[in-house]
């Protein structure tokens, strides 16, 4: 069990300079988009994001990486999500 604590904690330090970039990132589009609430819809946007990457780790892509239908799949969801964290 400590193990996994450990574990745990070394992919949060592995993965936090990546959450921090992406929510900054997030931020400023939003900010510039006139969104308000800007820090909880930028976090729950990456949040969102995260989520789309495991499960495409996890569960595997509807379709090979990399091609068409993958892109516009991928696309897609990312515009929802986008839609989502902009809307007022």
């Amino acid at each position: 069990m400590l193990a996994d604590t450990a574990g745990a904690a070394g992919r949060d330090e592995l993965l936090a300079p990546h959450h921090e970039a992406a929510f900054q990132q997030t931020r400023d589009l939003l900010a510039r988009a006139g969104v308000p609430d800007l820090d909880a819809r930028a976090r729950a946007y990456v949040a969102a994001v995260d989520g789309l990457i495991f499960a495409r780790l996890v569960d595997g892509a509807p379709e090979p990486p990399g091609t068409p239908r993958s892109r516009a799949a991928l696309t897609a969801v990312v515009q929802t999500l986008l839609a989502g964290a902009m809307a007022g």
